[in-house]
């Protein structure tokens, strides 16, 4: 893809075969169209994290998620409620970290905003803003001293409208007691975008078999 600054244009390249892989009949039409387009987009790959694990080895408060039980009479219920990013009931979703505070932002646009430790596993949580319009994401590992890698399992959750707008959050879950927490470093890969364009961009052309 390239784009034309002076001229306002961008342009593509586009293969067609069949799927077969029969020769494309001629003769006929085919219409490109193009709805959105996310511009802007940077990638910081390898990045340390800097955020000093051991001052969150220990037990975090955690959100009130769709599906899971409300809280006990006289406790007032939280204002927002998360739902799960793959659907469902939510009874077999892990347990989702409370957001708060930015703790570190490796990335602008993606800031830690909890860590800590549930259900024996220690979380550390990425606000992606909305990822329905920027694609924001990010994939996290921990190295111990010797560079040993700890890869993690990852659960998506989004505010409804109740919260002002929709807010994408991720939750990192890596099975690392907090013993083991001393010797360990993060790290990850970043990926953003600036602008999402939508509108309705198209045009039709014959095909032509090229072989």
């Amino acid at each position: 893809m390239a784009w034309d600054e002076a001229t306002g244009t961008v342009t593509f390249l586009c293969t067609v075969k069949t799927m077969d892989g029969s020769p494309i009949p001629t003769g006929g039409k085919m219409t490109f169209s193009v709805r959105q387009l996310l511009t802007g987009k940077k990638a910081m790959e390898g990045v340390t994290v800097d955020l000093k694990l051991t001052n969150y080895a220990q037990e975090a408060e955690t959100a009130l998620t769709w599906g899971a039980d409300l809280p006990a009479a006289g406790v007032r219920e939280p204002e927002v409620t998360y739902y799960s990013a793959t659907g469902g009931s939510g009874d077999l979703a892990s347990v989702m970290l409370q957001p708060g505070e930015v703790l570190a932002e490796p990335a602008e646009g993606l800031p830690i905003t909890a860590a800590g430790y549930a259900d024996g596993l220690f979380h550390i949580q990425l606000c992606r803003g909305d990822a329905s319009r920027t694609d924001n994401h990010a994939f996290l590992w921990m190295e111990d001293a010797d560079g040993r890698e700890f890869h993690c399992t990852g659960i998506s959750y989004f505010t409804g409208e109740t919260a002002g707008g929709r807010t994408d959050y991720m939750d990192f879950l890596f099975a690392v007691p907090p013993e083991e927490l001393a010797g360990c470093t993060l790290h990850g890969n970043f990926y953003t975008a600036a602008t999402l364009t939508e509108g309705l961009w198209q045009v039709t052309f014959p095909l032509e078999n090229t072989d």
